[in-house]
């Protein structure tokens, strides 16, 4: 691109998409001189674009060809729909004009497959990439190895750099701030645009920070910006959970989206044991508010967070006890109820309850023992029934061990009335031998046993 062909508010924006192609700026700073991109035709984008890969291949030791550096870059730019800065609809429509013109400029007989192979660059999806798994960044000049040490040493220092520039972070504020004082309807609309963009914001701020004090300090900007008067530092995972997608892939773990990055990074950044502690109790009460407010995939997403802070022992171990030993008891009951109405919602409902020890299949079974609240005895055998084959397999134990109870009779023929109705209520697996079933419930039918007992006792049967 000629020096000079761009003047003005143009030649800025080419100037910080190209940086941020190059990873020196973060998404977020870059969001005006997309707009400004947008604006103007598929060509101008084109041109950017081959621009910048000209730039890549003349840094010394470069290893990386032509075609991917144009992936990387039509990958950079769809970030920008996946993040939610600029429409997706306008985006993908831009992108597809980028590519048209590139494409033109191939070889006659690479056009077909380079077209291909862009277009599923352009392709949104669902699940959001990490920062650190970008292609490229100059000026090092040498291509890092995928997973290498080189890729390492490249994410560290673009972390170090977001985290340590505060002006960057400065001017996205100044840029949002300025940006407020357009919108119309007063104080409440900018308010209200503030609290949309607040788990974003938040994101950012917890993302580019490599210290406690450091995201103290981002907070303290956000303060100053007016958004912290509407998220209180208690609430900082709340809010970061209204950014993160209300869907989840039922058998899978939770994607590292930025929020679930910012969560994890600011448990991360926790001076003292005492502070992570206080941010794993924030993190259940996050889940426990997310799945009352009818958000199971998003409370599942964050009960991940929350699971990867226990596994890497960042919460001593008798506290975190103590914690999960009573946190369930903050999920609302009647939406616990609902959800195992709901058969497509089985699989992450069992992810949320394997979470809490006392809404495991033993936990649940161990409760049911000596409740004495009806609604609360259906919720647990509901909670037993959503659990599936491994609460049948703890129906049969319970059962089997219960003969030699030298208990209360009385007590003893509920426990098993309870069991055999979890054998009838889940199907068992397809190779599973039924004679033990068939004898031990057999015996729950003798004459002398308590009718309700022989009532489901024959039912199995």
């Amino acid at each position: 691109m000629p020096e000079g062909a761009l003047s003005g508010e143009l030649r800025e924006a080419v100037d910080e998409l190209q940086a941020y192609l190059s990873d020196q700026l973060p998404p977020l700073l870059v969001l005006d001189s997309a707009r400004v991109l947008l604006a103007h035709a598929p060509e101008l984008g084109a041109e950017v674009v081959r621009a910048w890969v000209n730039g890549q291949l003349r840094a010394p030791g470069t290893h990386v060809t032509t075609v991917d550096f144009l992936f990387h870059a039509v990958k950079k730019f769809q970030l920008l729909a996946r993040l939610k800065l600029v429409d997706p609809q306008a985006l993908q429509s831009y992108l597809e004009g980028v590519i048209g013109v590139l494409v033109a400029q191939a070889p006659p007989v690479e056009q077909e497959a380079l077209r291909t192979f862009l277009l599923q660059a352009s392709e949104a999806e669902s699940t959001l990439p990490t920062q650190v798994q970008v292609l490229y960044r100059p000026p090092t000049g040498s291509a890092p190895v995928p997973g290498g040490a080189g890729a390492a040493s490249a994410s560290t220092q673009l972390s170090a750099e977001v985290a340590t520039n505060l002006r960057h972070f400065s001017l996205l504020l100044s840029r949002l701030d300025a940006a407020g004082g357009r919108i119309g309807g007063g104080d409440e609309a900018r308010r209200a645009a503030l609290t949309e963009q607040a788990p974003q914001l938040l994101a950012a701020a917890a993302q580019s920070a490599t210290t406690q004090t450091e995201l103290e300090q981002h907070l303290a900007s956000l303060s100053r910006l007016g958004l912290m008067n509407n998220v209180r530092l208690s609430e900082l995972f709340t809010t970061l959970s209204q950014g993160l997608p209300n869907w989840a892939v039922a058998e899978a773990p939770a994607h590292d989206s930025a929020p679930v990055q910012a969560m994890q990074r600011i448990v991360d950044l926790a001076a003292d044991p005492a502070r992570a502690a206080a941010y794993f109790r924030e993190l259940l009460s996050t889940v426990a508010k997310q799945f009352n407010d009818r958000s199971l995939p998003r409370a599942v997403q964050v009960l991940e967070v929350a699971r990867r802070v226990l596994a890497e022992g960042k919460v001593e171990k008798t506290s975190a006890d103590l914690m999960l030993g009573t946190a369930h008891e903050e999920l609302d009951a009647a939406q616990l109820m609902a959800q195992t109405q709901q058969a497509a919602n089985l699989p992450l409902l069992r992810r949320l309850l394997n979470f809490y020890p006392a809404l495991t299949p033993e936990g649940l079974l161990r409760m049911l023992d000596n409740e004495p609240d009806r609604a609360k005895r259906r919720l647990w055998l509901a909670l037993l029934e959503a659990h599936g084959l491994p609460a049948r397999q703890h129906a049969l134990d319970r059962l089997e061990a219960s003969f030699a109870d030298a208990g209360n009779a009385a007590h003893v023929a509920w426990l098993q009335r309870n069991f055999v109705y979890l054998l009838h209520r889940i199907r068992p697996a397809a190779d599973e031998d039924p004679l033990r079933e068939v004898r031990l419930v057999a015996r729950c039918t003798e004459i002398g046993q308590p009718a309700p007992l022989v009532r489901e006792g024959l039912i199995d049967l």
